[in-house]
């Protein structure tokens, strides 16, 4: 008996790895969506987790500012990169800055504006409250 030789796939062979290169391709192209968005939400998170950290800090140093630069904010000693598809603005009672002391006046009144694709709606708004430099974050 003669075995015949191999040399190429079968049709239901071809279908299948063509079901799951198609699956996948679909599933992280509607998955990029997803993740952009949640990095844009921790983004977020850890500006305002630092910001509050920046005004703990005060209490101990001179002063801690927050301002921003094209790709990062920065707040303290820390540098946060910004992500793609996000504007961050920051604007003080003093110009384009916040900062908190731990003299008499505590912080500078202002807010962080943090948008996501250009879209107001999705805009997060960090506010500091002068004197006192109550934190409050608005989703």
């Amino acid at each position: 008996m003669r075995r015949r030789k191999n040399k190429g796939f079968t049709l239901i062979e071809v279908i299948i790895v063509s079901v799951i290169m198609f699956s996948t391709i679909l599933v992280l192209g509607l998955n990029s969506e997803y993740i952009s968005k949640l990095r844009y939400e921790t983004f977020v998170d850890m500006v305002y987790n630092k910001v509050l950290y920046a005004k703990e800090l005060a209490k101990e140093t001179d002063g801690e500012i927050i301002k921003t630069s094209k790709h990062y904010v920065h707040i303290s000693d820390f540098e946060i990169k910004i992500p793609k598809d996000v504007e961050v603005y920051v604007k003080g009672s003093q110009g384009a800055y916040l900062k908190f002391s731990k003299k008499i006046s505590r912080a500078t009144a202002g807010n962080i504006k943090i948008i996501y694709k250009g879209n107001i709606d999705d805009m997060v708004k960090i506010t500091v409250t002068p004197v006192i430099g109550k934190v409050t974050l608005y989703r």
